[in-house]
């Protein structure tokens, strides 16, 4: 529901006047001394069973993360959710901008913005990204930030709450807002497809169930419909006010709300659980806190968060109304003036994360590692800019080759035009005249001892003596292999013997050979030909 409008005390919450809670209402809130006119101390503590109970930070959850988040300084957190498929938190704020943290550390992940003035009602994770609701628009954005599509529509009209079903139903979308009619959406055609009547008093809060969908309204009232065709199967009266929050899980409904008390709208202490298999209500639980908003932890059977305005939360079994308190009180680390506004549980039990309308993320996790969910997914990260080396030109001593290749885009100053080109062969040479003496012919083929012991498919080249490199050495340009046949050495890699005089190395000139800076070897030994490449 919507209480950017309504002001909170330090104490108990009670409301006067209207009994909805539109943006046009005029609800506001006053200090409430609890039944009978009994009293209790500053920070909305609550005697349970005659018994003064203390607050403390106790237990397994502690608050290990708040941050600030985008826009926080002009604008509060309206609507956060844990993603149900990634390790994100996804939080959007008062004024249209939705950003998504990673893991437990609350690192900054996507930040975008989904409307220039109206707020984020609802998130909600999908498998194509996150769908953000606002009064007139339903957008859906990817994980990474880029848009998919913004549905806009009549029937859009002061939104508050979404719903997507699962099993076989995964595909509909159930928009509800402060309007007598529930919007069909279809996920998988992107348009819209039916409206459902729910009455003047709207559907303000959605939640699904294995056999029903469960909305909300004004009055208090919680009505059960059938997935399938939509139609109105029970309901029950939780509150006889108006409807705060509430949430589904197996066979229990548990809600929180104002009650109408003597004119006044007056919040109840009391969690009212619904038992879904006999349609009736069980016993109500006295919370430590006054119950604003809550939720069902996942993991644990019957396990209900509850929190209140001012940043108190604990743990209660909807299962065992004589025995609900499971954990004494938390505080969320807020300042005094702050106000929580929504939070939600992860799907793993491990953390909750609160928004508070300074614009303020806070995460209670539990656990060395905690996760958010059991099985996550991998979440796409962005690729990181290749650091590319630079080298001055004077630099002589750095060796080229650390330099990464370059594979250019554009054409070549060496891809000359084809009319300047002009493919060349080179010639087959000569068969020897003693192959050809030596060949016997079998009908079309002819076979021939192989007189030089080659191997299949070499033929030495032969180079021109007349075009082939000059060397500055006394030294035969040519030598014979193996087989005897004459191979052309080029001068660079030819073996060269240094010959000393009587004075010794101290004589030579070695600048001759090596004119670089770096220190050259002997070639003397036996196995020197590998000497340029350790150079």
């Amino acid at each position: 529901m919507d209480f950017s409008a309504v002001q909170f005390g330090e104490e108990m919450l009670g409301y006067d006047g209207s009994n909805t809670f539109s943006e046009e209402g005029t609800a506001y809130a006053e200090i409430y001394g609890g039944e009978g006119g009994e009293g209790f101390p500053a920070g909305g503590e609550f005697a349970h069973d005659s018994q003064e109970v203390e607050f403390m930070n106790g237990g397994d959850y502690q608050e290990s993360q708040t941050v600030l988040v985008d826009g926080g300084d002009r604008f509060g957190v309206s609507a956060v959710t844990v993603d149900r498929k990634e390790e994100l938190v996804w939080m959007g704020n008062s004024g249209g901008h939705v950003t998504s943290y990673l893991s437990t550390e609350l690192m900054k992940y996507t930040s975008f913005q989904v409307h220039a003035t109206e707020e984020i009602r609802d998130l909600r994770s999908t498998d194509a990204g996150v769908l953000a609701l606002t009064p007139t628009s339903l957008n859906l954005w990817t994980r990474q930030g880029i848009p998919v599509f913004s549905h806009r529509s009549p029937q859009l009209e002061n939104m508050q709450c979404m719903l997507q079903l699962g099993g076989n139903f995964s595909h509909r979308l159930l928009l509800g807002g402060h309007q007598g009619s529930m919007v069909e959406y279809d996920l998988t055609r992107q348009e819209q497809t039916r409206c459902h009547q729910v009455g003047e008093q709207g559907c303000v809060i959605l939640r699904d169930h294995a056999r029903f969908v469960c909305h909300g309204d004004l009055t208090g009232r919680i009505v059960l419909h059938d997935p399938r065709t939509m139609r109105q199967e029970h309901y029950f009266q939780a509150h006889t006010g108006s409807l705060s929050d509430f949430d589904v899980l197996g066979n229990y409904i548990a809600t929180c709300g104002f009650s109408n008390r003597m004119g006044q709208m007056m919040g109840d202490q009391f969690v009212m659980v619904f038992d879904l298999r006999m349609m009736k209500l069980s016993l109500p639980l006295r919370a430590l806190v006054p119950p604003f908003l809550l939720r069902f932890v996942p993991g644990l059977s019957s396990c209900l968060a509850v929190v209140s305005p001012l940043g108190h939360w604990q743990l209660m079994d909807a299962g065992q109304p004589d025995n609900a308190i499971m954990s004494m009180s938390y505080q969320v680390n807020c300042s005094p003036e702050s106000v929580i506004t929504t939070f939600d549980v992860a799907s793993s039990s491990q953390a909750l994360v609160f928004g508070d309308n300074l614009g303020s993320l806070h995460l209670f996790s539990t656990g060395n590692k905690p996760t958010f969910n059991n099985f996550s997914q991998e979440t796409i990260m962005p690729d990181l800019p290749e650091q590319v080396q630079t080298m001055p030109l004077t630099d002589s001593t750095s060796s080229i080759a650390s330099l990464p290749m370059y594979y250019p885009t554009s054409a070549l100053l060496s891809d000359w035009p084809e009319q300047y080109m002009r493919a060349r062969y080179r010639p087959t040479p000569p068969v020897d005249p003693s192959i050809l003496a030596s060949m016997k012919i079998v009908g079309s083929i002819g076979y021939a001892p192989n007189l030089h012991n080659r191997k299949r498919n070499q033929v030495p080249y032969k180079f021109s003596r007349n075009k082939g490199p000059k060397s500055n050495s006394n030294e035969n340009s040519t030598g014979k292999n193996e087989d005897g046949i004459a191979v052309h050495v080029p001068w660079r890699y030819r073996k060269m013997e240094i010959k000393y005089s009587k004075l010794g190395m101290d004589d030579f000139d070695y600048d001759q050979y090596n004119r670089t800076s770096f220190s050259g070897l002997d070639m003397s030994l036996p196995n020197s030909y590998c000497n340029p490449m350790l150079q």
